[in-house]
């Protein structure tokens, strides 16, 4: 899981799954997020090994029937900005793909594989990835 302002010449900033709170992984208990920071801060002579993400929110109390994959939204606040938290290094699960959520219009020229996650307004979460995301994600 990656978190660079450049790599290779280009900035990523990767999506994973987290853990809502320290019980062992229930797909069910799952959040998806995009990751701006990997940090660690002292407190009291503890280290926290910390990370800034933008958490994604489920679209809808199931999968899509077509694709059989959930659909999630940027979490916005009132302001119509992305919230943002600081979450614990211990709450990651593992990497996540999310494939955007096109419509029938054609996207403009500027839309990459680079800006898409900053540009689009929904994602499917791929649990066709790999096998690991297939048992992970809820069915």
């Amino acid at each position: 899981i990656r978190a660079m302002p450049s790599w290779r010449k280009r900035p990523r900033y990767d999506c994973a799954f987290l853990r809502r709170d320290s019980h062992p992984v229930q797909s069910s208990d799952l959040d998806v997020c995009r990751v701006w920071l990997f940090f660690s801060f002292s407190h009291d002579g503890i280290d926290y090994p910390s990370a800034l993400v933008q958490k994604y929110i489920r679209f809808g109390d199931a999968p899509d029937e077509v694709s059989g994959m959930w659909i999630v939204e940027p979490d916005i606040d009132d302001n119509g900005c992305r919230v943002l938290s600081v979450v614990p290094l211990s709450s990651f699960v593992r990497a996540a793909h999310l494939l955007p959520r096109y419509g029938h219009e054609f996207l403009p020229p500027h839309v990459t594989h680079f800006n898409s996650l900053d540009l689009m307004s929904a994602f499917y979460v791929n649990k066709w990835a790999d096998h690991h995301s297939f048992e992970l994600v809820p069915k």
